[in-house]
């Protein structure tokens, strides 16, 4: 319970920090902001022809956090994740000077439109839109054996100029009754301590940095502070090496944990029962998890990794065949590939989940041999190793990479002698191209006699539908490569055409990693940068009709003036291979085409539909609020006759004289007016026509000062509150 409060309470505190900072009425801070200068773990990266950092930073944190990191999260901002420029093809586009000016325009807008809209809410709202200028980074570091010991460090950078400026908005919030405490303020040589609910924690301001880094937790100190501010590095932490195979961007959201140390925590908390459970099928053996959602190599993904040991899951991994060899004509369409055990997996999983496995495995050969005259073990080698449907210049064709290259021959030739299979052999350029025939089946005697000329018709044709056999052609290649084709013509082509690239290069630049992965496919999509590019722009435009800000599309580049990639592609990879399972998806550019998707403009309308989605409810819950102020206007003679009435009786009005006050209204949105003596208030009867619906009213009750009254409340007992007008929020 005390770590969730630790946790809990420093993410409150990293809210504050940051939403104070959308309350600074200067947005103009980061245009002249000094360039990020390098970490010693990661080399700064060259800084783009136009892109502004101080727009849309990289996560920092990390590359500097130590081996004894327990957790780590990583919360991207929307520019970052969508605009600022990153490897792919669309990055010339993103690092165009009009798509810099765009960005800066409407964070400097944003807020101010936030503040008119919603008041104090304002900057709650600013907080992801316009005014966090990195990820906000959060980890647990400790080298104790509980959690509770570990500090939480917080990270970001903040459109700040001075630590006097972080001072004043940290004050903002504290106050006696408040959980968030400001004890020490920061200097440019002294942190500054804040009190989170029950845990201290510690800031510091970096100002040439703009960034802001907190140290807090149940043992946080000055003297941890100082340790976590002395960090140079941490290129080869868990961390560091899991982040660069899912985002290497540090632009994105990521999630990651170190099982070993977390698990037996949450282990504590387990019933004996369902702790016994799950350490059967091996999740208490969980060692790392990962999370992301950004870009990795020039190509968006989505990525979800697991690394155990005892158990299942850890155990019984299908077997990893490394990068491929297989060469194809041209450029691919498509390519999708799975892995196929080889019979010792497949025994030896069989054995250890199963008691009765030995009588089942000599059920099952003996069963397949009376059948096929083939035993389990020579059918599951010859199809065991990875396979691959690939479709290129050459056509659609199948590949197998044998784990076992003779039982291949060995199953056809025992199939052979034991069915009417046949064999005939091609050759053609020096390459041996085979053809294996299976006849259908003849079924004279199961049809029926056929008497009349339709019967016979309907006989005759089935009879010839049932003869069809099936045909494969089939040739090796000189690395023992199996390439199945259903005609001949594809295999010729493969030899006439010959081989300029490998599938495994063709799948590095979907981005699909496919040397371990169990099953994955890759498909090539025609336009994909262009559609996705003049999507974002769509979505810029709609941006800046929202926020009230003019967007000029016409500076922006076209796509072909960038020359952008004619075709782009989407993968899927999944793996359970040694002690990994893996989930990934890849796509073209940076993590927006998850939006921009589809035809044309089309990923801009859905965007502009979510738009749509917020602001139509609140444009209705504003013409609503209108309405109902309109509606207050019409009960000023009751509430003057109500004033009046006090001032000369020193009371408001009884029972017996509540009639006088009432109103009856022939038409409009108010039926009628009428005084409650016992609740001491106006009751407004409204109209359907109000549109509140039926049998709607409002109330209004007098606030008695100073021998008169000073105000009116504002209530109703069945209209929603986001529909009241402002003034029934307080009095007026």
């Amino acid at each position: 319970m005390r770590l969730k409060k630790l946790i809990f309470s420093s993410l409150i505190a990293s809210l504050l920090l940051v939403v104070g900072c959308g309350q600074e009425g200067d947005q103009e801070a980061d245009q002249g902001a000094t360039q990020e200068p390098s970490t010693p773990s990661r080399a700064a990266p060259a800084r783009p022809h136009s892109w502004d950092p101080s727009l849309a930073d990289t996560a920092r944190l990390i590359d500097v956090l130590p081996d004894s990191t327990l957790a780590y999260i990583r919360v991207p901002t929307i520019w970052g994740l969508l605009a600022a420029p990153k490897e792919g093809a669309l990055a010339s586009a993103l690092d165009s000077e009009a798509n810099r000016e765009t960005v800066m325009a409407l964070q400097a807008r944003i807020p101010e439109v936030m503040n008119e809209a919603f008041g104090e809410f304002g900057p709650l709202i600013s907080l992801l839109l316009a005014n966090l200028r990195s990820p906000l980074e959060i980890a647990m570091v400790g080298d104790g054996l509980q959690p509770l010991e570990a500090d939480l460090i917080i990270e970001a950078r903040l459109a700040l100029d001075s630590v006097e400026e972080l001072n004043a908005l940290l004050g903002r919030y504290t106050s006696p009754q408040s959980p968030f405490q400001q004890l020490q303020v920061a200097s440019a040589d002294r942190p500054g301590q804040l009190l989170v609910g029950m845990f201290p924690m510690f800031y510091q301001f970096d100002t040439d940095r703009q960034r802001v880094r907190m140290v807090g937790g149940m043992a946080a100190s000055p003297e941890s502070f100082e340790r976590a501010q002395g960090w140079t590095g941490g290129e080869n932490s868990a961390l560091r090496q899991r982040e660069q195979t899912i985002d290497d961007s540090s632009r994105g959201l990521m999630v990651w944990a170190d099982g070993s140390r977390l698990l037996p925590v949450l282990e504590q908390m387990g019933s004996p029962d369902d702790l016994a459970e799950l350490r059967e099928l091996g999740l208490l053996g969980l060692e790392e998890f990962a999370l992301a959602y950004g870009s990795q190599s020039g190509k968006a993904r989505l990525s979800l990794v697991a690394r155990g040991e005892d158990g299942p899951l850890w155990d019984y991994g299908l077997p990893a065949m490394g990068p491929s060899s297989v060469p194809i004509s041209g450029e691919a369409d498509f390519v999708a590939g799975w892995v196929l055990p080889d019979y010792q997996w497949i025994d030896t999983v069989w054995r250890a989940l199963s008691p009765d496995a030995s009588e089942q495995i000599r059920q099952t050969n003996s069963a397949l041999v009376e059948v096929t005259g083939l035993e389990l073990r020579e059918v599951v080698d010859a199809i065991a190793g990875r396979w691959m449907l690939i479709d290129d210049q050459s056509g659609t064709w199948v590949v197998q990479e044998p784990a076992a290259p003779a039982a291949w021959s060995a199953m056809i030739a025992g199939l052979s002698e034991r069915f009417d299979i046949t064999q005939t052999e091609v050759q053609r350029d020096g390459h041996t191209l085979r053809q294996l025939s299976i006849p259908g089946f003849s079924v004279p005697d199961m049809l029926p006699e056929a008497s009349d000329p339709q019967e016979q018709i309907a006989r005759f044709i089935g009879e010839r539908l049932m003869a069809i056999g099936s045909h494969y052609h089939w040739m090796e290649d000189g690395q023992g490569h199996r390439i199945l084709a259903v005609v001949p013509q594809v295999l010729r082509d493969r030899i006439a055409l010959g081989s300029e690239q490998s599938v495994a290069g063709w799948l590095d630049r979907t981005g699909v990693s496919h040397a371990g992965a169990s099953a994955f496919a890759a498909i090539q999509v025609a336009d994909a940068p262009r559609r996705n590019y003049y999507s974002y722009l769509t979505v810029l435009q709609a941006m800046g009709d929202v926020f009230n800000t003019p967007i000029d599309l016409h500076a922006f580049p076209s796509a072909h003036e960038l020359d952008l990639p004619d075709h782009g592609s989407i993968g899927l990879e999944m793996t359970w291979s040694g002690d990994t399972i893996g989930l990934g998806l890849v796509f073209e550019n940076h993590p927006g085409d998850l939006m921009f998707s589809g035809a044309g403009g089309l990923g801009g309308l859905t965007v502009v539909s979510i738009l749509a989605a917020i602001a139509v409810p609140a444009y209705q819950d504003y013409v609503q609020r209108a309405a109902s102020s309109e509606l207050l206007n019409l009960a000023a003679a009751s509430k003057l006759a109500i004033n009046e009435f006090y001032l000369s009786e020193g009371r408001l009005p009884s029972a017996d004289e509540a009639a006088q006050f009432s109103q009856v209204f022939d038409s409009g949105p108010i039926e009628r007016i009428d005084y409650n003596a016992r609740l001491l208030r106006l009751v407004m009867t409204l109209s359907p026509e109000a549109g509140f619906g039926d049998e709607a009213t409002l109330e209004l009750v007098p606030v008695l000062q100073d021998g008169q009254v000073s105000r009116w409340r504002c209530t109703s007992p069945n209209i929603d509150s986001s529909a009241l007008p402002s003034e029934c929020q307080g009095t007026f």
